[in-house]
C-alpha cells in the first residue's frame, strides 16, 4: 500500500453494506451493526483495511448495537435522520478540510450525491471480500466491546417479517424489506464489481 491509501479517509455506509447480503439482518438491526463494526475493527487493526480514518453511519435501530464515537480505529456516526443525508454530511465536512474521501455504497442515489460532494465511491462486496478473508484466518468469536450492546432478537411478527417497531429506513413487512434491499443495495452486477481492491499494507 502506498501513502496515498494511507492518507484516506473511507466512509462506510452501514445500512447499504449490512443490506447487501439477505443474511437475517431485518431481524435484528442493532446486532447486525455490532457484527459489521467489530469486523471492521478487527480489519483496522490487523492492517487488512490501511487507510487513515474509517468512518462508519449507522441509522435508524442500527444505531442502538454501536455508541457513537471513536472505538479501534473505527469512529461510529449515528445519523439523526436519514443515513444518506448523514453519509453527504460527513463527506462534505471531510472534503472541505482537505481530506481525501471514499465512500462505500451500491447506493445509486447516494453515490451522485457524494460524487458531486468530491468523493469517489466502491461497491461493498469489495469491502466484504477482505473481512470475509479476515473472518477466515482462524479468528474466533468475542462478546460485546465497550460501546457495543448486547442484543437479543426482537419477536417476529405474524408474518415473519421484522417487529412493528421503525426508523428511518426500517423497512416493514417482507415486501416492504424487497424493495428496500433493491433500493439500497442498488444493481447485483454492481455489487459485484471487482475493478478496485481495498488499500492494504
Amino acid at each position: 500500500m502506498d501513502e496515498d491509501d494511507q492518507d484516506l479517509v473511507l466512509v462506510v455506509d452501514g445500512a447499504n453494506v449490512v443490506g447487501s447480503r439477505p443474511d437475517g439482518w431485518w431481524r435484528d438491526r442493532p446486532g447486525a451493526a455490532v457484527r459489521l463494526h467489530r469486523r471492521l475493527t478487527d480489519a483496522v487493526g490487523d492492517g487488512r483495511v490501511a487507510v487513515r480514518r474509517l468512518v462508519l453511519v449507522l441509522e435508524g435501530l442500527a444505531r442502538r448495537g454501536v455508541e457513537a464515537g471513536e472505538l479501534d480505529g473505527v469512529t461510529v456516526v449515528h445519523a439523526p435522520g436519514s443515513g444518506d443525508d448523514e453519509v453527504v454530511g460527513q463527506v462534505a465536512a471531510l472534503v472541505g478540510a482537505g481530506e481525501r474521501v471514499e465512500v462505500v455504497t451500491a447506493d445509486r442515489g447516494l453515490t451522485e450525491r457524494v460524487e458531486r460532494a468530491g468523493a469517489s465511491v466502491r461497491r461493498p462486496g469489495r469491502l466484504l471480500e477482505v473481512l470475509d478473508a479476515l473472518s477466515g484466518s482462524g479468528q474466533q468469536p468475542r462478546g460485546p466491546r465497550a460501546g457495543e450492546q448486547a442484543t437479543p432478537h426482537p419477536p417476529a411478527r405474524a408474518d415473519g417479517g421484522p417487529g412493528d417497531e421503525r426508523d428511518g429506513h426500517d423497512a416493514g413487512g417482507p415486501g416492504e424489506l424487497r424493495q428496500e434491499h433493491h433500493r439500497r443495495t442498488g444493481d447485483r452486477a454492481e455489487r459485484l464489481d471487482q475493478g478496485r481492491d481495498l488499500p492494504r499494507r
